[in-house]
């Protein structure tokens, strides 16, 4: 694309912005030219190496950026020389990438703010925590007993090691920002926090005993979701929801027994889940009993395995050690076991009926989630004893049992559905007030050994998730003195709109002034990475420039096109920066 070409290209987008009316203010004034920020993410991989880390600060020039923010502490390890943190392994020993950055960017006036992921720390796809391997108490835990690679916010000690992080950085590099990421629960965050010193600060400070909000036991409140079989036929109900929908089932038919969970109980919402999935299997097998889990290749090449890999890991977490099975293996099941079939929506006529033979010669199946869409098949009417598809559904409320029964736990408390949202607000609030705790002292650490540092923290553009699963208290932050700037990432695909979602932001944006929005410059479809054109790229960041927003941050630098580069350059970003490193005036 010529300069030419790109300058046309922008006058047109400009005619563009100016026809928004009825949306934000937009004038050739502030949407020619981009004041304030103007950032750009760079993730590890870009600063493996002095090579990579010389190209990517080549085109964070090309493109007239004026600040870069650095992924140096990411899944608990340093891309800088650190007295806390190990470096990361695959680092040459005299290679400090932040160090490195910090001196090339500044020579060309550009900010370097030091990007934290302060959260995850490890586990899963990033191998041992180097982190949590010293400090196991320090991990994230679930309702349900689970552990997650995740810092625990609720903690003073984990606390003040994340505020030492930042200070250490501040303390010993010429950096202009601590810039924070995954400063949040682990998503759905009412799962997280049920650690025993969390309970025990929960107790200390509200009086209450946060093993009661775990609810082992029915009624238990929390929020729910899935994709129920309705019109109950032979079944019996053992419990419902608070709105009378079916929720637990068991159905005699032949030598055998089926048991429904009607909704995705392998999420794990409340701890009631797991007890009766135990309580299940005992009653289905007794004690000697083989545990099946189908693997179904029919359900799995529409919906995927993450629901059979939630059942595998589920049941071994309670101690099971569950033998997958596929549709053909049904039809020579030992009926001594039982039959898991872990959110298997498709199932074939053959299937089905090996299934229905199966039960009837004595055999036990527990479905999570019905088999919705198989619903019409006959073999499958007869075994759950239903006979129709509900509708999906998500909802917050109590999952009440209907009389008492030996894979039930029942222990009313006769409280009402008021007294366990109060309950839950209280538990939401404790929680939210961890990481509140956590922003405001390292806020107040760094301004005093470094006034000119800014405190920068990135959140996800939907303030009801926000809020309700990832347990942030933004509106805190930007009242008080916790961060100097939030950056909420208004991402977009390509065929998608930007304007409802910074219509949503642009109250806190005139309200607080102390917001930047960030786009991101590229599509994924699986693996693969898709860049945003400049007419696409430009697009959205006029819309942004229409804004209240201080500024804009793109990601990432990596997989921004050459040709939005020279855009920005020639277009919004060719003039003067309006920023300067303030480290160094």
């Amino acid at each position: 694309m010529s300069k030419s070409d790109v300058k046309k290209l922008s006058q047109v987008l400009l005619s563009s912005c100016l026809l928004l009316s009825g949306f934000l203010a937009c004038s050739p004034d502030n949407c020619k030219k981009m004041p304030g920020l103007r950032g750009v993410w760079m993730q590890t991989r870009s600063i493996m190496t002095p090579q990579k880390a010389d190209e990517m600060l080549a085109r964070i020039e090309a493109g007239h950026f004026n600040a870069a923010f650095v992924n140096v502490f990411a899944y608990g390890y340093a891309y800088y020389e650190s007295t806390l943190l190990e470096k990361h392994p695959d680092l040459a020993p005299d290679h400090d990438p932040l160090a490195y950055v910090i001196e090339r960017a500044h020579q060309q006036d550009i900010q370097v703010h030091a990007w934290l992921v302060a959260g995850p720390v490890g586990g899963g796809k990033w191998g041992e925590s180097p982190i949590l391997s010293q400090h196991p108490d320090w991990a994230m835990v679930s309702l349900d007993g689970e552990t997650n690679s995740w810092l625990n916010y609720n903690r003073p000690d984990v606390r003040q090691f994340i505020g030492d992080i930042a200070l250490d950085i501040v303390e010993n590099y010429d950096v202009d920002g601590i810039h924070f990421d995954y400063t949040r629960y682990p998503y759905p965050g009412w799962k997280w926090g049920f650690d025993s010193d969390s309970a025990a600060a929960f107790a200390e400070e509200y009086g209450l005993d946060v093993d009661a909000l775990r609810y082992s036991e029915l009624p238990a409140y929390g929020s729910f979701a899935g994709n129920p079989l309705a019109d109950v036929n032979t079944a019996q109900v053992l419990a419902v929801f608070d709105n009378g929908r079916p929720a637990v089932l068991v159905n005699n038919y032949g030598n055998g027994q089926v048991i429904l969970f009607n909704w995705d109980a392998d999420e794990r919402r409340v701890a009631a889940n797991s007890e009766m999935l135990d309580r299940s299997i005992h009653y289905l097998t007794g004690e000697n009993g083989d545990v099946y889990i189908l693997r179904s290749k029919t359900n799995g090449e529409k919906y995927g395995f993450s629901g059979f890999d939630r059942g595998i890991t589920w049941l071994e977490d309670l101690g099971k050690s569950p033998i997958q099975v596929t549709g053909a293996d049904v039809a020579t099941l030992d009926t001594d076991g039982v039959l898991v079939m872990p959110n298997v929506y498709l199932i074939n006529a053959q299937v089905a009926s090996n299934l229905a033979n199966f039960v009837r010669r004595g055999g036990s199946i527990i479905f999570i989630d019905g088999p919705t869409p198989s619903i019409r098949d006959k073999n499958i009417q007869t075994i759950t004893g239903m006979h129709n598809r509900g509708r999906h559904f998500k909802e917050t409320g109590l999952l009440m049992a209907t009389g008492e029964h030996e894979i039930i736990p029942n222990n009313d408390q006769g409280l009402k559905l008021k007294d366990y949202q109060a309950l839950d607000a209280q538990w939401r609030t404790f929680r939210q007030q961890g990481i509140n705790k956590l922003l405001q002292d390292v806020y107040q650490r760094i301004k005093r050994v470094a006034p000119h540092v800014l405190v920068t923290i990135t959140v996800a553009a939907n303030q009801q998730t926000l809020a309700e699963q990832l347990f942030l208290d933004w509106q805190a932050w930007l009242e008080g003195e916790y961060v100097d700037l939030m950056v909420p990432r208004v991402y977009v695909d390509q065929d998608e709109s930007l304007r409802p979602i910074i219509a949503d932001w642009q109250p806190a944006l005139e309200r607080f002034g102390r917001t930047t929005l960030a786009l991101k410059t590229f599509s994924r479809q699986g693996d693969e990475y898709i860049p945003k054109t400049p007419a696409r790229v430009l697009a959205e960041l006029y819309q942004v420039c229409a804004s209240s927003s201080k500024g804009v941050i793109l990601f990432d630098i990596e997989h921004t096109d050459n040709d939005v580069l020279e855009a920005l350059a020639t277009g919004p970003f060719s003039s003067p920066s309006t920023i300067s490193t303030k480290s160094r005036e």
